[in-house]
């Protein structure tokens, strides 16, 4: 965490190239005299796939239009539901709500991903599809939510944003699912200020998902004008600005997993050490290296934690600082005045823990303010 540590000239030369051998077009398609053969935005789907080894691969303007346009090409809408984690950003539950589904809040374990269990618990005879959200760097139990999505014939859309590049039995995240939506906002492991792409396991999905970012373009005919609709669309597109940076970024992604990963593990075991406990991680690979989510014993109390905080400038990400927005304990004003205000393991786990996050360009000052931090903490 994250990309935005890396931008440089690379990618200015890669913008400037936009102008430079194609005219300025910024344009995903037409304008074909002027662009000279050059198609940025397909050429990022391309590559994304390759790297994902994914069937297909969809540019889209960003991961919240990612998650929209999955659940609408896999036929979700009203009357359906979608069951989806207590702990993710708010916009897993806000897509769902976009396409005219009902999001169903299920309950996290320790992984601080979906709980199997509580999953098959809130499974009805209305449940369409699950969203398997891989949290803040680390891949949810995407074995066991397959084989649940299998056995009751539901569709499985997994939520890559904060954990592209994340692997389980050598597969990527967002490879199990029948589409994995990933984003490439500024604060995520790549980045091209906004976007997203959407993975897709067969053609007819991928041909929906295709016309429903783009006003319902069928892409059958090279002249737009004459191209025929298939069915309803929207405008979800990404420019060819971010798709330039998008693959310097792509190219630079096994990079900032290793350095994620060995500047994690050397906090971590500094961390460990004063016997503080972790999250569980479902395997090695599939966690990214995003962040250290630290369990906090419950009789410190919430004015000392945040004295402490505030004492040793303490990096945090998503808990405690950014709860609200990843919390769905807080969003009445999403899902009703009468929503459950907490869920059993969510409460228990984010309200008794803090993230921090991890950096490519980790420093020895950071590192240690945050290792004196849990050290002061512990003789409180």
């Amino acid at each position: 965490m994250p990309g935005y540590e890396l931008i440089a000239r690379d990618e200015r030369d890669a913008v400037f190239d936009i102008f430079d051998s194609s005219n300025g077009v910024l344009f995903a398609h037409g304008f074909d005299k002027l662009r000279n053969g050059r198609f940025r935005v397909r050429e990022f789907e391309n590559k994304f796939a390759e790297k994902m080894n994914a069937n297909y691969a969809l540019a889209v303007s960003s991961g919240s239009a990612a998650l929209k346009v999955a659940l609408s090409a896999l036929n979700v809408g009203f009357g359906d539901e979608v069951i989806v984690p207590s702990f993710t950003f708010i916009s897993t539950a806000e897509a769902v709500m976009e396409v005219g589904a009902t999001p169903v809040i299920a309950d996290i374990n320790r992984t601080f991903n979906l709980d199997p269990a509580d999953v098959i618990a809130k499974i009805t005879p209305r449940t369409k599809a699950i969203i398997a959200v891989h949290m803040m760097g680390c891949a949810a139990d995407i074995l066991a939510l397959k084989k649940i999505t299998d056995e009751h014939s539901l569709k499985l859309i997994e939520d890559v944003a904060q954990c592209c590049g994340g692997k389980i039995d050598d597969v990527y995240l967002g490879q199990y699912g029948d589409a994995g939506c990933f984003s490439f906002d500024f604060g995520k492991t790549i980045t091209c200020g906004e976007g997203g792409m959407i993975t897709f396991k067969n053609e007819r999905d991928f041909a929906r998902g295709r016309a429903i970012h783009d006003h319902g373009h069928e892409y059958s005919d090279p002249n737009r004008a004459n191209d025929p609709a298939i069915l309803r669309g929207f405008n979800y597109r990404m420019t060819e600005i971010q798709a330039a940076i998008g693959m310097v970024q792509l190219s630079k992604l096994d990079h900032i997993l290793k350095a994620q990963k060995e500047n994690k593990a050397r906090l971590k075991e500094r961390i460990g050490n004063l016997n503080f406990r972790f999250r569980e991680i479902v395997a090695d690979s599939g966690d990214i290296g995003d962040s250290i989510i630290v369990f906090i014993d419950k009789s410190v109390k919430s004015r000392t934690l945040s004295k402490l905080i505030q004492e040793f400038s303490l990096p945090t990400k998503n808990i405690p600082d950014a709860i609200r927005w990843h919390y769905a304990g807080f969003w009445q004003h999403l899902l009703g005045e009468n929503a459950p205000r907490n869920y059993q393991n969510t409460d228990l786990y984010l309200l008794n823990s803090i993230a921090i996050p991890i950096n490519v360009f980790s420093t020895t000052d950071t590192e240690n303010r945050v290792f004196d931090f849990f050290s002061a903490l512990k003789s409180v």
